[in-house]
Formats: structure tokens, C-alpha cells, sequence
């Protein structure tokens, strides 16, 4: 009995072999590789960013994102695909591979080839926004936060970087990751079989749902919306001192000046500002942690302080010409 169903057994299993590629040893052996050396690679790496020992300036975040999707470019068209295009020539050695050029099968396997591992990159991708994202919602518990600047210029308080700017930051990496993903080529372009040596090497292109990419630039612009007002609010820090940003203690000045006050008023008025600048700096904090952002407002301190200072020698100057005119006459 053997011997009648053994033939017939032969006879199919070699047609699987032939026909159903995802069981080709060597197709078997990219799963293997893949989930066995590289199923931890990220884009990103999210915990550098986590663990950074200082506030990370936002040209800082950008350099390093973009470093990180390179390396891992590099990564897989380094180590990766060598490695595949190894156990195919290899496998063309041992007669594994078994399928004509340029025929119908061949065309069915590399496509299966090609199948398999844009389904790895889009893995890949897919894991490595969702780690992105998992950041990109936790960024209040990163050890050092983001670094941004409270800046006085032209009677206005500003952010530098603009929120905006850490906004687009924080989504071109997202596009970084979708582009590193789609520039490894086909595996039978590289290995020069069955293609005409003129032909150009066509890449693997994983699907990104638009809905998938969409939706992570809208969380973004979501968390990046919520994180500002923290800052925003701690601007209230400096409203005892308005009258030196918005210009009205320069208004008034003026007008104290313009009523020739006595020498008494005048030194009650330098005595004020000369306490004022020494208190600025001793009041308010000069960086302060809120949220994901480490607010340094040095600038907008030196800048009131400046102002003080800036009164507190009109007065004195007014006060020595007056002193002057009393001596001549």
C-alpha cells in the first residue's frame, strides 16, 4: 500500500514546493532572520529622547530624529538585505531555487519575495509610529523637557521656538519615518537575475494607510495644543512687573519728569528701580519645568532688569543736570 500512495505523495509535495513559494526554505529563512536579529529595530529611537540628561533644544530633537531614521536606513540596507541576498545566492548554489528567467513562475516567486518583506518594512513602520506615538503622548514624563525661551523684543512676550515650530517638529518625523521605510529595493534588481543590466531597481513600497498618517499628525497637533498652555500660563509669573513690558512705567517716568520734581522724590523714585532690579531675578525663576517644556527665562528677566536700570539712570541723569543748573546760577 505504501508503495501505490507514496508516488502520489511525491508527485504533490513537489507541486507545493513549486507553486506555493511561502514555504520555499529561503523564504522561510527571511521570516526566520527577520524575528529573530531584527524585529526589535525602531526608526526612532524613543528612549534617547526620554533619558536625554538636559533640556533638548528643539534643532537638537530634529538632528537626532533624523539621524536615528538614517542609521536604521542604513541598518537594514547594511546588514538586512545583504543578509537575504546571501541566503539566495546560496540557495541558487544548492539548486533550491529552481525557477527559469523571465518565465511566469518566476515572476510569481520574486513577487512573493518582494510580498514578504515590504510586509516586514511595513511591520517595521507600523511599530515604530506606534512607539513614536506612545512618546509623543508620555513627552510630560521625559526626564529633561523640551527646551524653549521666554523672549522680550519690541514690547512683546514671545516664545522661541514658536509652538508652531515644535508642532511641524514633532510631524516631519513622522514623515521621516514613512520615506525611510520606502528605499529598500527588490531583492532580484540587486542580485542581477532574470533583469536586463540597464533596467532601473524599482523599491519595495509598504502601504501606510493615508488614514493611519493623518490621524498621528492630528494627535500630534492634539498633544502639541494641550502642552502649550502650561507655559502659556506660567507668563503670569511677571505680571507684577507689566508696567516695564508693555511700556507704561516708560509713560510714566516721562510724565514725573515733566512736573520738575524735588531732589526727595527724585531719590524715592531711583531707590525704587535700583530695589526693582535687584529683585527681579531674586523673585522669578529663571528656568522653570512645566510639563514637556523647560522654560528658561533669562532673556525676559535681563530685559526688565535692563529697564530698571535703564529708569533708574534717566532719573539720575535728570537729577545731575538739575543739580548742575542750581550751581551755575
Amino acid at each position: 500500500m505504501f508503495k501505490r500512495w507514496r508516488p502520489t505523495f511525491l508527485c504533490r509535495r513537489d507541486e507545493v514546493l513549486k507553486s506555493l513559494n511561502i514555504v520555499h526554505p529561503c523564504i522561510a529563512q527571511i521570516l526566520n532572520l527577520w524575528h529573530q536579529y531584527f524585529s526589535n529595530v525602531r526608526f526612532v529611537d524613543v528612549q534617547q529622547f526620554q533619558n536625554h540628561p538636559g533640556a533638548i533644544e528643539l534643532g537638537l530633537f530634529s538632528e537626532m530624529a533624523e539621524s536615528h531614521i538614517l542609521a536604521t536606513v542604513q541598518f537594514l540596507k547594511g546588514h538586512w538585505f545583504p543578509t537575504i541576498q546571501a541566503i539566495f545566492l546560496k540557495g541558487m548554489d544548492k539548486n533550491l531555487i529552481k525557477v527559469r528567467k523571465k518565465t511566469r513562475s518566476f515572476r510569481r516567486f520574486y513577487n512573493c519575495v518582494a510580498a514578504i518583506m515590504t510586509f516586514l518594512l511595513q511591520t517595521l513602520c507600523l511599530k515604530s509610529l506606534a512607539d513614536y506615538m506612545d512618546f509623543i503622548r508620555n513627552l510630560e514624563t521625559m526626564k529633561a523637557g523640551f527646551l524653549i525661551n521666554l523672549v522680550y523684543k519690541n514690547k512683546i512676550i514671545s516664545f522661541e521656538p514658536t509652538f508652531s515650530r515644535f508642532q511641524d517638529a514633532l510631524r516631519v518625523v513622522i514623515d521621516g519615518i514613512i520615506k525611510g521605510v520606502s528605499s529598500i529595493p527588490r531583492l532580484e534588481y540587486k542580485l542581477r537575475y532574470g533583469v536586463d543590466d540597464n533596467e532601473e531597481v524599482p523599491l519595495l513600497k509598504p502601504i501606510i494607510l493615508p488614514e493611519t498618517i493623518k490621524a498621528s499628525h492630528n494627535e500630534v497637533v492634539q498633544v502639541s495644543e494641550e502642552i502649550r498652555i502650561g507655559p502659556e500660563l506660567r507668563v503670569q509669573d511677571f505680571d507684577p512687573y507689566i508696567g516695564l513690558i508693555n511700556g507704561q512705567v516708560h509713560t510714566e517716568v516721562d510724565e514725573f519728569l515733566e512736573t520738575v520734581p524735588g531732589f526727595e522724590e527724585c531719590a524715592n523714585y531711583v531707590l525704587h528701580f535700583d530695589e526693582l532690579r535687584k529683585q527681579i531675578p531674586c523673585d522669578v525663576a529663571h528656568v522653570v519645568r512645566i510639563g514637556a517644556y523647560d522654560m528658561d527665562r533669562e532673556n525676559l528677566i535681563q530685559a526688565l532688569v535692563s529697564h530698571a536700570e535703564s529708569f533708574r539712570q534717566t532719573i539720575l541723569n535728570y537729577m545731575t543736570k538739575e543739580y548742575q543748573k542750581k550751581c551755575k546760577t
